[in-house]
Protein backbone atom coordinates (compact mmCIF):
# COMPACT_ATOMS: atom_id res chain seq x y z
CA UNK A 1 0.00 0.00 0.00
CA UNK A 2 1.36 3.13 -0.86
CA UNK A 3 0.23 6.32 0.83
CA UNK A 4 0.25 9.75 -0.98
CA UNK A 5 0.35 13.06 1.06
CA UNK A 6 -0.88 16.20 -0.79
CA UNK A 7 0.35 18.95 1.29
CA UNK A 8 0.67 22.53 -0.12
CA UNK A 9 3.33 25.25 1.12
CA UNK A 10 2.25 28.84 2.38
CA UNK A 11 4.97 30.17 0.31
CA UNK A 12 5.13 28.76 -3.44
CA UNK A 13 6.87 30.57 -5.88
CA UNK A 14 5.28 30.25 -9.69
CA UNK A 15 7.04 30.55 -12.46
CA UNK A 16 6.17 30.50 -16.32
CA UNK A 17 7.53 27.98 -18.27
CA UNK A 18 10.31 30.57 -20.05
CA UNK A 19 10.80 31.68 -16.67
CA UNK A 20 11.82 28.07 -15.43
CA UNK A 21 13.72 27.48 -18.54
CA UNK A 22 15.78 30.67 -18.01
CA UNK A 23 16.67 29.18 -14.30
CA UNK A 24 17.38 25.61 -16.19
CA UNK A 25 19.89 27.43 -18.54
CA UNK A 26 20.94 29.78 -15.80
CA UNK A 27 22.23 26.89 -13.55
CA UNK A 28 23.79 25.02 -16.36
CA UNK A 29 21.05 22.96 -17.27
CA UNK A 30 20.64 22.30 -21.66
CA UNK A 31 18.10 20.23 -23.43
CA UNK A 32 18.44 18.40 -26.88
CA UNK A 33 15.83 16.56 -29.18
CA UNK A 34 17.30 13.41 -30.09
CA UNK A 35 14.86 11.65 -32.82
CA UNK A 36 15.60 7.89 -33.09
CA UNK A 37 14.26 6.04 -36.02
CA UNK A 38 13.16 2.55 -34.29
CA UNK A 39 13.09 -0.55 -36.63
CA UNK A 40 10.26 -2.86 -36.79
CA UNK A 41 9.50 -4.68 -33.87
CA UNK A 42 9.92 -4.79 -30.09
CA UNK A 43 11.64 -1.68 -28.75
CA UNK A 44 12.48 -3.21 -25.33
CA UNK A 45 12.36 -0.17 -23.74
CA UNK A 46 10.49 1.01 -20.46
CA UNK A 47 8.03 3.82 -20.26
CA UNK A 48 6.66 5.66 -17.26
CA UNK A 49 4.32 8.49 -16.39
CA UNK A 50 5.63 11.04 -13.79
CA UNK A 51 2.69 12.42 -11.72
CA UNK A 52 3.32 15.73 -13.85
CA UNK A 53 5.31 16.06 -17.57
CA UNK A 54 5.64 13.63 -20.65
CA UNK A 55 6.43 9.91 -20.12
CA UNK A 56 10.03 9.34 -19.27
CA UNK A 57 12.46 6.25 -20.17
CA UNK A 58 12.44 4.40 -16.65
CA UNK A 59 14.67 1.11 -18.46
CA UNK A 60 16.39 0.24 -21.48
CA UNK A 61 17.01 -3.86 -21.84
CA UNK A 62 20.38 -4.49 -23.17
CA UNK A 63 18.97 -6.25 -26.53
CA UNK A 64 17.10 -3.00 -27.20
CA UNK A 65 18.00 -2.14 -30.47
CA UNK A 66 18.24 1.22 -29.82
CA UNK A 67 20.23 0.85 -26.64
CA UNK A 68 23.15 3.05 -27.73
CA UNK A 69 20.58 5.77 -28.24
CA UNK A 70 18.67 6.32 -25.49
CA UNK A 71 19.46 6.69 -21.33
CA UNK A 72 17.02 6.46 -18.39
CA UNK A 73 15.25 9.49 -17.89
CA UNK A 74 14.86 11.03 -21.42
CA UNK A 75 11.80 12.35 -22.05
CA UNK A 76 8.86 11.25 -24.92
CA UNK A 77 7.88 14.22 -26.94
CA UNK A 78 6.26 12.51 -29.58
CA UNK A 79 5.76 8.98 -32.06
CA UNK A 80 6.04 9.55 -35.84
CA UNK A 81 5.30 13.49 -34.86
CA UNK A 82 2.17 12.55 -32.81
CA UNK A 83 2.39 14.21 -29.70
CA UNK A 84 2.55 11.94 -26.50
CA UNK A 85 3.28 14.81 -24.02
CA UNK A 86 0.08 14.07 -22.21
CA UNK A 87 -0.38 10.59 -22.77
CA UNK A 88 -0.29 7.73 -20.14
CA UNK A 89 2.39 5.48 -20.43
CA UNK A 90 0.00 2.75 -21.36
CA UNK A 91 -1.56 4.71 -24.13
CA UNK A 92 1.96 5.42 -25.54
CA UNK A 93 2.73 2.00 -25.29
CA UNK A 94 -0.56 1.11 -27.38
CA UNK A 95 0.50 3.85 -29.93
CA UNK A 96 3.74 1.99 -30.58
CA UNK A 97 2.67 -1.50 -30.77
CA UNK A 98 0.26 -0.36 -32.91
CA UNK A 99 3.07 1.32 -35.15
CA UNK A 100 4.98 -2.46 -34.76
CA UNK A 101 4.64 -3.58 -37.77
CA UNK A 102 6.16 -0.03 -39.89
CA UNK A 103 9.60 -0.29 -41.25
CA UNK A 104 10.50 2.82 -38.92
CA UNK A 105 8.66 4.51 -35.57
CA UNK A 106 10.02 8.03 -35.31
CA UNK A 107 10.37 8.56 -31.49
CA UNK A 108 10.92 12.14 -30.10
CA UNK A 109 12.75 12.79 -27.09
CA UNK A 110 14.29 15.46 -24.75
CA UNK A 111 17.48 14.99 -22.52
CA UNK A 112 18.51 16.70 -20.04
CA UNK A 113 22.34 17.39 -19.97
CA UNK A 114 24.04 18.76 -16.81
CA UNK A 115 26.67 21.66 -17.65
CA UNK A 116 27.68 23.10 -14.11
CA UNK A 117 31.15 22.94 -13.81
CA UNK A 118 31.70 21.57 -9.96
Amino acid sequence: MVTVSKKRAANVTVRTSQEAQRARIDAGVKEEVINVYAPPGRLGVVIDTPDDGPPVVHAIRDSSAIADQLRVGDKLLSVDDEDVTSMTAIKVSKLITMKNANPTRKLSFIRTINNSVR
